[in-house]
């Protein structure tokens, strides 16, 4: 396909205003002109060479429900979704825009692959497929899962704005103290649904490697009211590792910030037993801990921790199981006083 065409069919009618309904289903959003790669297209849009673009641009890649034949140059496309290629179709556009694409440039083609298919399991494995092949964080194959389209509904309802897809809110006036990816929702889960603050710590990716470890993270078990509430106690307890009282126990809000919310939420819950922490249990119990709950927690914390003034002595300890055990077990205990 011509450059000049893609552009045709990518903007809504003679305007030059990008049809954003194509790219719903992309794991990515617009990375903008000015980073390396993009910088590069752009650069061999408005320079004129002997080397074609289509030599050094992977393409796009359109998924459809179905393609019908047209004519020699025309082909009816229903529900088209680009699912790869998102960063070279906004940079061709913009560069468009700015009028620095060259007419010969716009008169060059462009590797195009259309894939009719319709079920929605085939059509998600294309997707991971073509993105597999350049840097896309395998947490962000993750981004059209049906939970995580809930995920980011619900959130917005409760004043969070859900990343599921990177840079989805580049070009929006949101408070970037109120956005969380995938993974950082992922990690707080991990500290305060799975109690294991050491992996949140140091490990989240490993448990979202597997369709099982994803699966157990975004359990459909919990619901997503938890979600919300999960990310307010973060909130919270970052805001207390700031304070005097936080300070004068330790000054190291790395290490302590998913320990503390793990011990919070075992806390709050008031188990006795960790096989208790069920996700019944968590879905009616948990709520934002007091700044007097957090206190003691990180007071325990410290006591197990004991006296570590070498850096990487401490990291150790807060990236092992042990201490996790520990204070897990500490809190049980505290839970099972009268």
């Amino acid at each position: 396909m011509a450059i000049g065409d893609l552009l045709n069919f990518v903007r809504r009618g003679k305007t030059a205003v990008l049809r954003d309904e194509f790219f719903t289903t992309n794991v990515r959003e617009f990375a903008g002109s000015a980073t390396p790669v993009n910088a590069a297209i752009r650069n061999t849009l408005s320079t004129n060479t002997d080397t074609a673009f289509w030599w050094m641009n992977n393409g796009v890649t359109i998924i459809v429900d179905r393609v019908t034949y047209q004519s020699d140059n025309s082909w009816l496309l229903v529900n088209p979704q680009i699912v790869n290629g998102l960063q070279t179709t906004n940079v061709i556009h913009e560069a468009a825009n700015d009028a620095v694409i060259t007419a010969k440039r716009r008169k060059e083609s462009l590797l195009v692959r259309v894939i009719s298919e319709v079920d929605p399991k085939l059509r998600e494995s294309v997707i991971q497929g073509t993105n597999n092949q350049t840097q896309v964080n395998s947490v962000q194959l993750y981004a059209n899962d049906e939970r995580q389209l809930e995920i980011e509904t619900f959130l917005e309802t409760k004043g969070w704005f859900y990343e599921r897809r990177r840079w989805q809110y580049r070009n929006r006036k949101v408070s970037r103290s109120r956005i969380r990816s995938i993974l950082e929702l992922a990690q707080v889960i991990i500290a305060a649904a799975l109690l294991e603050p050491e992996t949140a710590r140091a490990r989240p990716r490993d448990r979202l490697k597997t369709e099982a470890g994803y699966r157990r993270v975004f359990s459909s078990d919990v619901e997503m009211s938890v979600y919300a509430t999960l990310l307010d106690m973060q909130v919270e307890v970052e805001k207390y590792l700031g304070t005097p009282a936080a300070l004068a126990i330790s000054d190291d809000p790395t290490n302590d910030r998913f320990f503390v919310l793990t011990g919070a939420a075992l806390r709050v819950s008031g188990v006795k037993s960790k096989n208790d922490y069920t996700a019944v249990v968590m879905n009616s119990r948990l709520k934002v801990p007091s700044a007097a709950v957090l206190e003691e927690v990180h007071m325990r914390l410290h006591k197990l921790v004991g006296s570590k003034p070498d850096k990487k002595e401490r990291d150790k300890v807060f990236k092992s199981a042990n201490l996790r055990d520990q204070l897990v077990n500490d809190i049980l205990a505290w839970n099972a006083k009268p």
